[in-house]
């Protein structure tokens, strides 16, 4: 009978070696592969929405949603959360414009209709954001509420609808296709411990304007997918992605993002993008 010979010590050694460089080599590129399908899931959710804004705005004089926020209010979501809201009244923040794809439609005072909102809720979750919560609303609750519950049902910044100074730039399907109208979330919004408790709501009470220059905190700040007004989607290594390298995340104004003009800001022309929160 002939004895099988073990493997030495060096053999094996050799052979961890072998599958720890090929486990180096594999793993980076499953993590990539997993990222870049996140972004495709992110581009997807965005082109659904501007398909949704679309449908929207052919009921409604060919407006996108518009729900002009207060001037320090803006940055909030879910403040006053049942409370309805005029353009400018208090606790009516950016993210009330995106809710309005959401709500139903044909809605009366006693019940909701039958007829569903223009986009599903979980469309404005991305998934490179780790914070985000899927929303459990039942139909009553759609039709009770105004805006997004939590600002953790809302991944997304969509461009700020608020008239400033006689200017106004509503954004609608006339938009120019340059613009960018819908991008990962806004840094300067802050991240999930940067948000307060404000209205029965959360608000990012002092944005981080350091923050400005970087990228969104969804998909682990590589960059973000912005949405133009065009109705392409693009993955972008930095925020001067608006036309003629705008900052999508500031308004356009001389001197550079301040707080005040941050949390009380509007476009401040037809080519300049301000998403928010």
């Amino acid at each position: 009978m002939k004895l099988r010979r073990a493997f030495t010590l060096i053999e094996l050694l050799v052979v961890i070696a072998i599958i720890t460089m090929l486990a180096g080599m594999v793993v980076p590129s499953l993590y990539k592969a997993k990222e870049i399908a996140k972004r495709a899931a992110c581009s997807a959710n965005l082109k659904s929405l501007h398909n949704a804004m679309y449908m929207y705005a052919g009921e409604y004089k060919q407006y996108f949603p518009v729900c002009e926020p207060l001037a320090s209010d803006g940055n909030c979501v879910g403040a006053n959360l049942t409370v309805p809201r005029n353009p400018g009244e208090n606790g009516s923040g950016n993210s009330r414009s995106l809710f309005l794809l959401v709500r139903m439609r044909g809605i009366t005072t006693t019940a909701p209709a039958d007829q569903p909102g223009y986009v599903a809720p979980q469309v404005f979750l991305c998934p490179g954001d780790l914070n985000a919560i899927k929303p459990s609303w039942t139909t009553t609750a759609l039709a009770a509420n105004r805006d997004f519950a939590d600002y953790r049902n809302l991944s997304y910044s969509y461009q700020v609808q608020k008239s400033r100074a006689g200017a106004y730039y509503p954004t609608s399907a006339l938009t120019p296709g340059a613009v960018a109208i819908l991008a990962d979330r806004n840094p300067m919004s802050g991240t999930s411990t940067d948000w307060a408790t404000y209205a029965g709501g959360g608000r990012a009470a002092t944005p981080t304007i350091s923050r400005y220059t970087g990228n969104s905190y969804n998909h682990s700040r590589r960059g973000q997918v912005v949405l133009y007004a065009s109705a392409s989607a693009n993955w972008t290594v930095n925020p001067q992605a608006g036309s003629n390298g705008d900052n999508i995340w500031t308004p356009d104004v001389a001197g550079g993002p301040t707080a005040a003009n941050v949390t009380d800001g509007a476009p401040q022309h037809e080519f300049d993008s301000f998403l928010w929160p």
